[in-house]
């Protein structure tokens, strides 16, 4: 199977043998290279990726999530499913994406994304840590964002969401 995710300036292919290898390759670069997710076990080591648009994700949250993980490096903004594909490569660690109240993530947005990341070797889910599920139409049944990360970020990850969801919702 054959994915391509175009990232800022760049056109990247990504070939996937499911559960087997992700392989990249840049436009009339051959040949492909094997690709894996960013590993670092210390979120202070850790970059992240959030929405370019402040109307597609709440920016002080991510920041928020950020500061309680310890991450010292400040996000880099893209859109578009390049988040995916520059995540795959080992191009940052975290991708955090919690649209405002009312927004409803379309699957085609995040499939494609969300099966090269994961076999790269990290893990999608939503704000409770719970798998996408793509099969109820087209869209996620999201209520409140989902996050991408590393099997060894994800619980600290996951914490950090946790706490910062309830300061949120106690401020209001």
């Amino acid at each position: 199977m054959m994915i391509l995710l175009l990232m800022t300036k760049l056109v990247v292919f990504f070939f996937l043998k499911l559960g087997l290898e992700l392989k990249c390759s840049l436009l009339m670069a051959p040949p492909p290279i094997k690709v894996h997710a960013s590993s670092p076990e210390n979120p202070e080591e850790a970059s992240f990726f959030e929405s370019f648009e402040a109307a597609h994700s709440l920016h002080d949250l991510s920041s928020s999530i950020a500061n309680k993980l310890g991450v010292k490096a400040p996000p880099a903004r893209i859109d578009s499913q390049a988040k995916y594909g520059a995540l795959s490569r080992g191009d940052g660690a975290i991708y955090l994406r919690f649209p405002h109240k009312g927004y409803r993530e379309k699957i085609s947005d995040h499939a494609a994304g969300a099966i090269v990341v994961t076999e790269a070797g990290d893990v999608v889910t939503d704000a409770g840590g719970n798998p996408l599920d793509f099969f109820k139409g087209w869209y996620l049944d999201l209520d409140t964002g989902m996050f991408v990360t590393n099997p060894k970020l994800m619980p600290m990850l996951l914490k950090a969401v946790r706490e910062s969801l309830d300061e949120k919702a106690s401020s209001l």
